[in-house]
């Protein structure tokens, strides 16, 4: 058996990589902000992860019931996301087009 060569992961910044989106969130109990890795982006739910390594943290936030933010929790504390639905429907959007532009 041939043994598989190692795989090579590009670094940020190197052609052809992927940019891993972060977004700031903020801890509604204290007020503190943090950025956070997406892992998908949806209008009606976003997941992230909080932390590095073996202590990172999944999360789902989901809008709100007036949409203009999302709202998750993570160990038990409430974490917000301050953008409205319509704001992530257009950074969808955004992300999807070709050139980068909402207005295609």
């Amino acid at each position: 058996m041939v043994p598989c060569p190692p795989v090579r992961r590009p670094s940020l910044g190197e052609e052809g990589s992927i940019e891993r989106e972060t977004i700031a969130i903020r801890a509604k109990e204290t007020g503190q902000t943090m950025e956070v890795v997406v892992l998908s982006k949806r209008a009606d739910r976003i997941h992230v992860i909080l932390g590095e390594g073996t202590h990172s943290v999944l999360c789902e936030l989901t809008p709100t019931l007036d949409a203009r933010a999302y709202v998750g929790t993570a160990l038990g504390r409430e974490i917000v996301y301050e953008r409205s639905r319509s704001q992530v429907e257009a950074d969808i959007d955004r992300h999807r087009s070709p050139t980068g532009d909402a207005n295609r």
